[in-house]
């Protein structure tokens, strides 16, 4: 997570154009993960962690 403090207007409007995800997507994700997790213990976390750097 990167802070920003007191940026200036153009800044401002900037991180407010920033594109949202749509909860549907973040919903079916968290879903989807909960399952691995239920179906295979902590095991999906290393995939799943490999898979976000690379999305980054």
């Amino acid at each position: 997570m990167k802070i920003i403090s007191n940026p200036d207007y153009s800044q401002q409007q900037e991180l407010l154009e920033r594109p949202q995800q749509e909860r549907a997507n973040v919903e079916t994700a968290v879903t989807d993960i909960i399952q691995l997790v239920k179906e295979n213990g902590d095991q999906p976390y290393l995939p799943l962690q490999k898979n976000l750097i690379r999305q980054n």
